[in-house]
């Protein structure tokens, strides 16, 4: 979706978009967001927060503009933020295993369905499977 195309979203689409908007700008920062894309939706990211005061999508919104601004109080805590991201996807999804990669010393296997969670054999796989499966979905993107 191009900036130019975010008028008309409603509070639900807005929020989903702003996670996974925030999820991004955390991950890969803001060097590389084009100016013009910012100054679409910096204007609009505030307008939301407005319009959508108490729900996800102002929450959501909030944290886009803090990250696409550079604000100097959310640049520990986005640190932090990545840090936990990027730990769920290069260690063992088996809260016990410490292991980032495989047995063999290959990479960690990912889940087959969701991509997102990541495991040191098929073993900590199916004994995380109750406890996942519960979260895990197929990308539909």
């Amino acid at each position: 979706m191009a900036a130019s195309e975010v008028g008309g979203m409603n509070a639900d689409e807005v929020g989903e978009v702003g996670q996974f908007l925030s999820t991004l700008l955390v991950l890969q920062g803001v060097t590389d967001i084009d100016a013009e894309d910012k100054a679409i939706l910096v204007p609009k990211l505030r307008q939301w927060e407005r319009a959508f005061l108490g729900r996800l999508a102002a929450n959501t919104s909030n944290r886009c503009l803090a990250l696409l601004t550079e604000e100097p109080h959310m640049r520990p805590m986005m640190q932090s933020v990545k840090t936990m991201l990027e730990s769920c996807i290069q260690k063992c999804g088996v809260t016990s295993c410490p292991r980032v990669l495989q047995t063999s010393g290959i990479e960690l296997l990912q889940c087959a369905r969701c991509k997102a969670a990541v495991y040191c054999g098929k073993a900590h796989q199916k004994q995380a499977w109750p406890l996942h499966k519960a979260t895990c979905f197929a990308p539909s993107f």
